[in-house]
């Protein structure tokens, strides 16, 4: 989950009540990359083309999610490399 500054500490105090149920890890750093479009879903291959990508630039992708529509693909990268992935 990608979370705006301003609201760090009402995330910190959540992640305290999650922690008594579930292992909950917040971690600083980190940039979503979105990519959205039907190609996504109608031609085989396009996710694969973006990702070759991004391990060509040498970029590594930490995290991955794809919304139930299917057009958008979601990956989470350091800070330092969104100019290279972008």
């Amino acid at each position: 989950m990608t979370i705006e500054s301003r609201y760090r500490e009402g995330v910190q105090e959540a992640a305290k009540d999650l922690a008594e149920v579930a292992h909950v890890e917040l971690n600083d750093g980190h940039t979503l990359i979105c990519v959205v479009g039907q190609g996504l879903r109608e031609n085989p291959g396009t996710a694969a083309k973006v990702f070759t990508a991004m391990g060509d630039a040498g970029i590594n992708i930490e995290m991955i999610s794809m919304g139930s529509s299917k057009i958008n693909l979601t990956f989470v990268v350091a800070d330092d490399d969104l100019q290279g992935a972008m």
